[in-house]
């Protein structure tokens, strides 16, 4: 998934904060995604 591409860059480079700010768009998809499955 892009987004965990994302969180893993920002880990290794070493910009926390912009892996936790994709970290919260990762948990927005995935709630979108339960939501759908209901």
């Amino acid at each position: 998934i892009r987004i965990v591409d994302e969180i893993n860059n920002e880990i290794l480079t070493g910009q926390l904060y912009k892996a936790l700010k994709a970290a919260k768009k990762l948990i927005q998809y995935e709630q979108e995604l339960l939501a759908n499955a209901k």
